[in-house]
């Protein structure tokens, strides 16, 4: 019979083989999201960012009004460039960090509540999973709002478990945290609420929760305004709506499911690894289901005190039912691939907790080697998927042919990114947007509302052109990024007008983030101003 110090010892040994685990696990996944981080343009949604993030206090919550964020991610990222500076690398790297800790926190919750031998497989998979790699490259929130989403699990289980102070304190700080990072974090609380109740937590002690309760709502208060603001902005997912009517529930939920997939981890917004068809989906489901029937069959390790394994499956389930749903009824806001990586540690686990009940122990490793294999496909192609002649290239283009006082004239959405690198080289030109309303948000234009109204986009168009005399002079020079599409139809007729503009020189085609490809960039002249009063 071992001695307590010979038990000491062991205990002592495993927590070192514990740590070092966790720490080599950490380590790739700094090394996965580092590589290369640099190496892609800062595209559409993160130059956004960065410029709302680089505005004063009063300008940020300005800016997000006509946004669908709330702004603890910018209020980060603006201390963050203050800090390290503005470069891609320097405002990507917080996403790094946040998924970074993503990893250990999969890992520390799945130890905790779970197993060891989960908590292994649920962090490596976390670590290389291709959809997360990819927002830990990318200066957006969504490597922040699982990592909140898991902690505030986290805390609601000590609480409800436990029942400290000091937990229930730290779950309301965290959801709170998660709902001013983004306002998809409101699906949370129907898994919180039902865990409660399937707990018997809210019966059996009403007036803590309702104290809790009273705190979101309190501690939520300042962002009020604003989001009430933003809730009669239909126009911010316009862009988003004809896509929801062509897939509707099922074909967004099987985005996500290809989302959260090793080795098809990527937003419809980007073209997906389809090597390997449906061969990864259909095993990750199915692990996934075994996990879950595990859960409900009383085979999983649980917490002293009830059935809480559970709340892996709610935190799943209940935000993604609730926002595809909830999209029926309102504009649809279920944007697969983003919104749902507030469940990415939920599928996980539940994936791994299928693979902790494989038998034999061969068949179980094989698979997780597999899983690891179809991850790591998933991360080559993610860097190898480069776009050479992009906004950067567009932006540089302009630079090497500008002289002080030209105008850059921006059509659609292409602004954001080219604002930026313009503004990194201290360029010194004048930016205009067509149409208008763009440049008041950088990353959303409602086309459908635009096309109704040929009327104001001739007013727009007029405008555009009167602004750009005035601002820059009579025969201003102006570089024209223009994105051949219905809406700039009418401001392109009225640049291949002679008798108004004077074409200097064609500098390119270019592919962005907006226009995959075929986007013009040339160098105009406005001509004399008479005659240059009618837009056709």
């Amino acid at each position: 019979m071992p001695s307590r110090l010979q038990e000491q010892r062991r205990a002592a040994h495993r927590r070192r083989v514990e740590i070092a685990c966790v720490a080599g696990i950490v380590l790739i996944a700094w090394g996965v999201r580092v590589y290369d981080l640099g190496g892609k343009d800062l595209w559409l949604d993160e130059a956004n960012s960065v410029i709302i993030a680089q505005e004063d206090f009063s300008g940020l919550i300005e800016r997000l009004k006509a946004d669908s964020s709330p702004p603890a991610y910018y209020l980060l990222l603006h201390f963050w460039i203050r800090t390290f500076g503005d470069s891609v690398v320097a405002v990507r790297s917080l996403s790094v960090l946040f998924g970074a800790c993503l990893v250990v926190g999969v890992f520390l919750f799945a130890k905790r509540f779970l197993s060891l031998q989960v908590a292994v497989m649920a962090s490596v998979l976390a670590c290389l999973s291709p959809i997360q790699v990819l927002w830990s490259q990318q200066a957006r929130m969504y490597t922040l709002l699982p990592l909140l989403s898991l902690v505030s699990m986290w805390f609601l289980w000590k609480a409800v478990f436990e029942g400290t102070s000091r937990s229930l304190a730290g779950y309301i700080l965290t959801t709170l945290l998660c709902l001013y990072t983004h306002n998809y974090g409101f699906y949370l609380l129907p898994a919180h609420f039902l865990f409660l109740v399937g707990s018997g937590a809210l019966r059996a002690r009403p007036g803590r929760w309702a104290i809790c309760g009273i705190g979101l709502v309190a501690g939520y208060a300042f962002w009020m305004p604003a989001v009430l603001v933003q809730l009669v902005n239909k126009g911010h997912y316009s862009w988003f709506v004809p896509i929801w009517e062509d897939w509707g529930i099922l074909g967004s939920l099987r985005q996500t499911l290809k989302a959260f997939t090793p080795g098809l981890g990527a937003p419809f917004i980007l073209p997906g690894v389809e090597t390997f068809r449906w061969v990864p989906l259909v095993l990750a489901m199915a692990l996934a289901g075994l996990g879950t029937t595990a859960i409900f069959a009383g085979k999983g390790e649980r917490p002293s005190g009830g059935n809480g394994v559970g709340m892996v499956v709610l935190c799943l389930v209940a935000p993604l039912a609730f926002g595809l749903v909830g999209s029926l009824f309102m504009t649809p806001h279920y944007v697969p691939g983003r919104v749902d990586q507030i469940c990415f540690p939920c599928f996980v686990l539940l994936v791994s907790i299928g693979l902790s009940f494989l038998k034999p122990a061969v068949l179980r490793n094989a698979m997780f080697v597999i899983l690891i294999g179809f991850s790591v496909v998933g991360l080559e192609y993610h860097y190898g998927n480069k776009k050479p002649d992009g906004e950067k290239a567009i932006a540089e283009a302009i630079l090497r042919h500008s002289v002080p006082g030209d105008a850059v004239v921006c059509t659609s959405l292409t602004r954001a990114s080219i604002q930026y690198y313009l503004g990194r080289a201290g360029a010194q030109v004048t930016l205009f947007s067509y149409p208008g309303g763009t440049e008041r948000h950088l990353g959303s234009q409602d086309n459908r509302s635009l096309l109704q109204q040929p009327e104001e986009l001739k007013k727009e168009a007029r405008s555009l052109l009167q602004n750009v005399e005035e601002v820059c002079g009579h025969e201003a020079r102006m570089f024209v990024v223009f994105v051949p599409d219905r809406v700039n139809e009418i401001l392109g007729r009225a640049l291949s007008d002679p008798s108004q503009i004077t074409l200097l020189r064609e500098l390119g085609r270019f592919e962005t983030s907006v226009k995959t490809e075929g986007v013009i960039l040339s160098l105009r002249q406005l001509a004399a101003p008479q005659g240059r009063t009618r837009i056709p």
